[in-house]
């Protein structure tokens, strides 16, 4: 029953990583069109099921993507081009992991991502002070 739902809607990426994300069968994954995924689609399986990574386009993935990703699975923060994450993306990942503040453009946050980032991680009210006040 589920092989022929997904058949019928091969089309879409984000029906097999709602699936796959529940139901990590190997044989399912192996008639997976990975080339119908979307970033999206690929960080919310990653998220729940990581062992799919090697079947990953990595650069499908963008800001947001990467910032829900790492949240979970610090693992994959060598493949990450930080380049991509924007004001809320930082916001996101560095409230829950502030190991990353290394590679943040603190320029990017406006005030609302400060008062959210601040609120979790108050270490980082200097560099709140010397970029977010100007």
């Amino acid at each position: 029953m589920r092989e022929n739902i997904i058949e019928k809607n091969n089309d879409t990426g984000a029906l097999w990583a709602a699936v796959l994300a529940i139901l990590p069968d190997k044989s399912l994954s192996r008639k997976c069109p990975w080339e119908k995924f979307k970033g999206s689609d690929w960080g919310r399986l990653l998220e729940k099921q990581p062992q799919f990574a090697d079947s990953c386009n990595w650069n499908l993935l963008r800001g947001g993507d990467w910032a829900s990703l790492l949240r979970e699975h610090p693992e994959f923060s060598d493949r990450c081009p930080w380049h991509q994450l924007h004001d809320y993306d930082w916001g996101n990942l560095l409230s829950r992991r502030p190991e990353y503040a290394k590679h943040c453009r603190w320029t990017k946050l406006d005030f609302r991502n400060w008062i959210m980032l601040l609120e979790k991680q108050p270490q980082f009210v200097q560099e709140c002070i010397r970029y977010g006040l100007q």
